[in-house]
């Protein structure tokens, strides 16, 4: 009886620790979310087909794709900034606002120009669809 009470303390306890390490891989913090995103890839689907257009090709014939189409950044103290080259028309578009943590891999970006975006953020690339448009930002 004393040591089947010892193997499921043990067991318990190492089940535990199997938890907590795995918990622990996918716990991306704010800190890691903050920074500065600039364009790296524009995803849509056409005729059943996806097409991926990165920085330096050309988006249906219509402009080139550039690292500053679409930059964002993420403030330590909460605020952000979008900045939205519509290159097809000569123009840009700049928004600022704040930004909040919805969970480990995704943030909601909030201003009075825009519509609330839904982000994933990995800490690496901020990810979020635009009319249909999937929008893959690197940070730098």
């Amino acid at each position: 009886m004393k040591n089947i009470k010892k193997f499921f303390s043990f067991l318990t306890s190492l089940l535990f620790i199997v938890c907590l390490l795995f918990s622990s891989c996918s716990i991306i913090t704010v800190k890691e979310q903050e920074g500065f995103y600039k364009c790296y890839s524009l995803t849509y689907t056409r005729y059943d087909t996806e097409f991926e257009v990165k920085v330096g090709e050309s988006f249906l014939n219509i402009f080139t794709v550039t690292e500053d189409y679409i930059t964002i950044s993420l403030n330590s103290d909460g605020t952000m900034t979008y900045n939205r080259e519509l290159l097809e028309y000569g123009s840009s578009q700049s928004s600022t606002g704040t930004w909040e943590k919805i969970n480990a891999l995704t943030v909601r970006l909030f201003s009075q120009n825009l519509s609330p975006m839904i982000c994933t953020c990995d800490g690496k690339t901020l990810t979020f669809i635009d009319e249909g448009i999937t929008v893959t930002l690197k940070k730098i």
